[in-house]
């Protein structure tokens, strides 16, 4: 036996036992002070909510549900008479080096997503959809912890399936939203099987977006359209399709079979916008107004569509028409559209448009008034059409400023027009004339599906953007 045990052993109970009760103070006071510094670590923690949209910055996202408190330190055991507390290393060489990369990657892919998102409207329905989530989610839980004391609420965020199923049931029993009014409903009616999968693929993107930051969490893997619960909620709200009869019957009442212009009602909407206009800048307005409804009910052109197209993408063409006679073509005003909503592939398309005989319905002669305008009521210098090939950028063709202007302009001729500003545009020429259509950008299209059938087109020609008017 050695010496120090002797020694040990040889010590008066009391003395030993002074002893432990030192050893278990000093243990009492490390655990004290290493709950009290993780406490703190944690109080001092800040979780930013996401943003509206679909996270404009990477690192706005709330705290992951698997996660375990953070604590700075951990215990191993007592060794000779004292605690000894041991610190967690922070992540160091590969691995910090890799979840550096991993973080920047996601940076780099969001920063692309928002420019993609950024340029549709796309962008903005997600952030609506966000919103009236989360803005639900957190009055549902206050609701249940008003309900059953000591109830602990549930963040709304990572968007798992079961918060969405929770969301979408009682999102399915909402009653649509006026058209351009987020305040008031139409009564008994409920929302369309196209909204609720607009609300599923919102909180999908969000899911997409964010399931980086909670690899730890299982149900944050999920996809939510593979949920069996989503599945059928999805499902039924197909099933309800047949509900909206009752306001297609409040639309046959007003006068019309469809949702959408009447040849009358196109009429009187292209001589309001040259009407109503005054002064040089407002006769511009009122022509690109009165071009751009045009254009669009002869081409089936979509909000998008019409905003992106160019100067550049307007070419002069021809057609055969033999129920004319045999050979017989006709000239045809077409446009190139390679970024449309159903073509994001750089696929170009052609769209086209005939001269119609109603001159108050010609897209034609609108665009043709539409450029009238703008070189001699404007009095706007004609672009030069010669290339400059002293910027290398743009190869052997050389660069042509005249390329970068938009048909259907914004404020300046080579800044595209807004979503909002081609909205409010529309909502003016309708409640001017008392059109009553619930579409508002997209008014357009069923006008040209409608007149395409009428003539004989088969279903897959409108699609293709061609309409005989």
């Amino acid at each position: 036996m050695s010496k120090r045990a002797q020694k040990t052993l040889n010590k008066p109970a009391s003395a030993l036992t002074r002893k432990q009760q030192c050893l278990d103070h000093d243990a009492s006071v490390a655990a004290e002070a290493v709950t009290a510094f993780a406490t703190r670590r944690v109080s001092s923690v800040s979780w930013p909510m996401p943003s509206a949209g679909f996270g404009n910055n990477a690192s706005e996202s709330p705290p992951p549900s698997h996660l375990p408190t953070p604590g700075p330190y951990a215990m191993f055991g007592v060794h000779s008479d004292l605690m000894q507390l041991t610190p967690i290393p922070e992540p160091s060489g590969l691995k910090l080096s890799l979840a550096r990369l991993e973080s920047e990657s996601h940076a780099v892919r969001l920063k692309r997503l928002r420019a993609v998102q950024g340029d549709s409207q796309t962008g903005g329905t997600y952030a609506w959809h966000l919103t009236r989530y989360r803005t639900w989610w957190e009055s549902d839980q206050a609701s249940c912890c008003g309900a059953e004391p000591g109830y602990t609420p549930i963040l709304p965020f990572p968007v798992t399936a079961a918060k969405a199923v929770m969301y979408l049931e009682d999102e399915t029993t909402q009653e649509k939203h006026q058209c351009g009014c987020s305040t008031k409903t139409v009564p008994r009616s409920t929302i369309r099987k196209s909204a609720v999968s607009q609300a599923i693929s919102t909180l999908e993107n969000w899911c997409v977006n964010h399931h980086h930051e909670y690899k730890g969490d299982v149900e944050a893997q999920i996809n939510l359209w593979s949920d069996n619960c989503i599945k059928v909620i999805e499902d039924a709200a197909k099933r309800n399709e047949p509900k909206h009869i009752e306001s297609l019957q409040a639309l046959k009442a007003a006068g019309t079979s469809s949702d959408t212009y009447t040849p009358e009602e196109l009429v009187h909407c292209s001589q309001w916008c040259l009407a109503a206009a005054s002064g040089p800048r407002g006769t511009h307005i009122g022509a690109r107004d009165r071009a751009m409804l045009l254009f669009s009910t002869s081409t089936a052109f979509r909000g998008e569509s019409a905003h992106i197209l160019q100067w550049s993408n307007l070419f002069v063409s021809e057609i055969p028409m033999d129920d004319i006679s045999s050979g017989f073509r006709v000239p045809v005003l077409a446009a190139l559209a390679d970024n449309a909503k159903h073509n994001k592939d750089g696929q170009v398309d052609e769209h086209g448009a005939l001269c119609h005989r109603n001159v108050d319905l010609c897209p034609v002669g609108a665009i043709a008034m539409m450029f009238f305008s703008y070189f001699h009521i404007l009095s706007l210098p004609v672009p030069c059409f010669e290339p400059d090939f002293t910027n290398r950028s743009y190869g052997e063709y050389g660069y042509r400023s005249w390329y970068e202007y938009y048909v259907f302009s914004g404020e300046r001729v080579n800044k595209q027009m807004s979503y909002d500003n081609h909205r409010d545009r529309v909502k003016l020429i309708h409640l001017s004339n008392d059109v009553n259509i619930s579409k508002v950008t997209h008014a357009a299209r069923p006008f040209a599906a409608q007149t395409a059938r009428s003539h004989g087109a088969s279903v897959l020609s409108p699609q293709q953007g061609f309409v005989h008017t």
